[in-house]
């Protein structure tokens, strides 16, 4: 996709999504919806929304 990992934004709702994200170095927003995951794995998203729909507001608080 020719984007620097550290300028990338992945979307996520899984561990092991979030993990991957976390060992490429891309901030990851995680889509806390239905999946379990581990609070050491939580803490590595840059932010966390319990839907898509909340991301638009919560990427704009972010400014």
């Amino acid at each position: 996709m020719d984007v620097i990992p550290s300028e990338a934004l992945v979307f996520e709702d899984s561990a092991n999504g979030l993990r991957a994200a976390a060992a490429g170095c891309m901030r990851a927003v995680w889509i806390a919806d239905m999946a379990i995951v581990p609070p050491d794995v939580a803490q590595t998203a840059w932010l966390t929304c319990t839907s898509l729909e909340e991301v638009p507001a919560v990427l704009k608080r972010q400014k």
